[in-house]
């Protein structure tokens, strides 16, 4: 990889695998990509939505299910973050915060931020779940929405992460053109790990991991789908790029007549 083009610009890893419901072997695959991620000199991993497991029943997605805090697999996340003096951004599922909500045995689709230092930082809770009609599928939907987008950049956001689990005929019609879209509208930066591959028996995966700057285009790509081991692409995310797209560009001079979310 070349050097950064500029003092702005910090090395990210973008990373796809296929998780199973087996947390340790998906803790493996995580392993690997994080050493791919600090040999290429990268400064933060982002890994894919479900990263610590998917399951092949509901009962088993309850049964799997830990808090983060004594999760073996944010455990082991958290140590890599350390050993590699490396952000990790990745997907998981907690437990919901209420009985009620545990009673009727849903889970919380959940996003979590462990710091270099190996703390986890920061969590979110992804807000559109999964509602298209097509069997046997799971999917980020948060992607399709642009209000919550325009809403973080409204507040300073300069980089958008979409940790996502993306079917196959989604992926395949969708997945690039609306992380592209995102990137454009809000002159940002857009980071897609992604599932990739087949997890159980009637559940597949897109992949494509891949980050667009604020221009749309495209700046590194995995594989789309296949049969594939881990993989990650370095990409040099410089701010500098998009201050000049904001700045050659100026959508929010009208804000008077379009306000932000």
């Amino acid at each position: 990889m070349s050097r950064p083009d500029s003092a702005a610009a910090v090395r990210i890893a973008c990373g796809q695998f296929c998780a199973t419901p087996n947390p340790a072997a998906n803790l493996a695959s995580c392993t690997k990509l994080a050493q791919l991620a600090a040999a290429g000199g990268a400064r933060a991993l982002f890994l894919p939505e479900a990263s610590d497991y998917i399951s092949r029943s509901a009962g088993e997605t309850l049964s799997l299910c830990q808090p983060a805090a004594s999760s073996e697999f944010v455990l082991g996340l958290r140590a890599l973050a350390q050993q590699h003096g490396m952000a990790i951004i990745a997907g998981i599922h907690t437990p919901p915060a209420s009985a009620s909500a545990s009673s009727s045995g849903r889970v919380r689709n959940t996003c979590v931020y462990i710091s270099e230092e190996g703390a986890v930082a920061a969590a979110y809770d992804k807000v559109h779940l999964f509602d298209i009609d097509l069997p046997a599928c799971g999917i980020c939907f948060d992607l399709r929405f642009p209000e919550p987008a325009r809403w973080l950049v409204a507040r300073g956001a300069q980089l958008l992460c979409y940790p996502s689990a993306f079917t196959v005929p989604t992926g395949r019609a969708h997945w690039e053109l609306l992380l592209r879209a995102r990137a454009v509208e809000g002159q940002v930066w857009v980071v897609a790990p992604a599932q990739v591959g087949r997890h159980t028996e009637g559940r597949r995966s897109w992949g494509g991991a891949c980050v667009v700057d604020p221009w749309g285009e495209v700046r590194g790509r995995c594989r789309a789908w296949d049969e594939l081991d881990e993989e990650v692409c370095l990409v040099d995310v410089d701010l500098e790029v998009l201050r000049r797209v904001r700045r050659e560009c100026p959508l929010r001079r009208r804000e008077d007549v379009y306000p932000a979310i």
